[in-house]
């Protein structure tokens, strides 16, 4: 499957179309389908419609490398808001930048992850921000916070509607740049085919989709080729191995500093993946590495605040193809 032709493609129409081709693939840690993907998108888009309606069009979201978090970007991106992206990691004084950064009124989140309460932290930033009138969770309720993920009788199958104001990724170097959707969707198409990713084929990521190098090679690579994804974070080598070796081969996503060590390790094999993904800081050319020793296909992905998503792909001869904005020769 490929991303839709268009220049006003949008995420929201990605996962719809995947849910429709590969309604079985799944997104973990949650083994969620496509199709259940795409209906929680569409809660959620409800849940921002009936509750935000009268309070802006901008919302900044932490989230998590989780399924429910994906669900949550697209469905805000259903209900007509501008967004910034925040990990959970992220500081109060950063999560300030992305609600300024999107003149946010809805500050919005997974109640917990990796240890980390992030309820607590958005409810603290909300307390001192007047910008911000209604923070939102899933996993987790206390009142005064509306939950994401209550249960309702039914939900409307939204159209994939969406503002089309870029989607900014905060903390960065400018927390006010940012990416179109379209752009984000020809990436993943680009990336997909780059690694030849198929159908049925499993992808294994450490990034986070709160940046924009994590969201296209990870969750939106995954739609536009059919292919299962799983989150591995926050790292830990011992379930990070247990994980390719269970899903072997596989894809795998991760930051390119990493994978000089996994080929000294003698980890890198056609066994065990399919090809390499690296996401890079930027700057040309991108960093040498020509995979395992056996030709492993890789693909190096930069998305800077300041600039285009840019992918190249290393070749048979040790050279790179590639491109800006998704259009990856």
């Amino acid at each position: 499957m490929t991303a839709p032709d268009n220049r006003r493609a949008t995420l929201g129409a990605l996962l719809r179309a995947a849910a429709d081709a590969h309604a079985d693939a799944t997104m973990s840690p949650e083994r969620l389908s496509f199709a259940a993907l795409d209906a929680l998108a569409d809660h959620d888009a409800a849940r921002w419609r009936e509750a935000l309606a009268p309070l802006g069009a901008g919302a900044a979201l932490v989230v998590a490398p989780t399924a429910q978090s994906f669900a949550a970007i697209v469905g805000a991106l259903r209900a007509g808001l501008a967004l910034s992206l925040a990990p959970p990691e992220i500081e109060a004084r950063d999560l300030d930048s992305a609600i300024v950064a999107a003149n946010a009124s809805i500050l919005a989140g997974p109640a917990e992850f990796a240890g980390i309460s992030v309820l607590d932290l958005m409810c603290e930033v909300a307390a001192d921000q007047e910008r911000i009138a209604l923070v939102g969770s899933h996993g987790g309720k206390i009142s005064g916070v509306l939950a994401l993920d209550a249960a309702r009788e039914s939900v409307e199958a939204y159209p994939a509607r969406s503002a089309f104001a870029p989607i900014r990724f905060v903390p960065d170097e400018d927390a006010f740049a940012g990416f179109g959707e379209d752009e984000l969707v020809d990436a993943a198409a680009s990336i997909s085919g780059l690694a030849g990713i198929a159908p049925g084929d499993a992808i294994l990521t450490t990034l986070s989709c709160a940046s924009a190098a994590g969201l296209v090679a990870g969750p939106l690579a995954a739609l536009a080729a059919g292919a299962r994804l799983v989150f591995h974070a926050p790292f830990d080598s011992r379930g990070f191995l247990a994980e390719v070796e269970a899903a072997s081969p596989v894809h795998l996503v991760i930051p390119e500093a990493l994978a000089p060590a996994l080929q000294v390790a003698g980890a890198l094999s056609k066994e065990r993946f399919s090809s390499l993904i690296l996401s890079w800081a930027g700057g040309s050319p991108a960093p040498v590495f020509a995979g395992a020793s056996d030709g492993l296909p890789t693909v190096f992905v930069s998305a800077p605040a300041w600039g285009s998503v840019r992918i190249e792909a290393v070749t048979a001869d040790g050279g790179a193809a590639g491109g800006e904005g998704g259009r990856a020769a």
